[in-house]
């Protein structure tokens, strides 16, 4: 995500706000995430915030990038039929089956082990 901030500041500073409202709007939403989780990850900030709201802000904040990630890649797929693109959302979406597969698993009881 900062790699492609730097490219918008560039493309800004080099050509002006030729971004659609929305692609700016979120582009800016994930700009405060990505700066909220980058601050309170440095133990100063993070001791002002409880455990249970740090996990929360952390979070929704890797999953917004998430799907910010994906619905670029995926709008740029299917405007241009873009290799790259459709390559990108793959993975995005293959490590999003990922995650998911890995929280079940850890849920999921183990029927191996009996209560005492």
């Amino acid at each position: 995500m900062t790699w492609h901030f730097a490219f918008v500041s560039y493309f800004f500073w080099a050509f002006g706000n030729r971004l659609q409202a929305r692609d700016l709007a979120l582009d800016l939403i994930g700009f405060v995430f990505l700066l909220s989780m980058t601050v309170t990850s440095f133990p100063r900030f993070r001791s002002k915030l409880t455990p249970a709201n740090w996990r929360r802000l952390h979070t929704v904040g890797i999953y917004t990038l998430w799907f910010l990630s994906s619905f670029f890649f995926l709008d740029d797929f299917l405007r241009d039929r873009d290799l790259f693109d459709g390559a990108a959302v793959g993975l995005l979406l293959a490590v999003l089956a990922l995650r998911t597969a890995g929280r079940v698993l850890v849920r999921r009881p183990n029927p191996a082990v009996q209560p005492g």
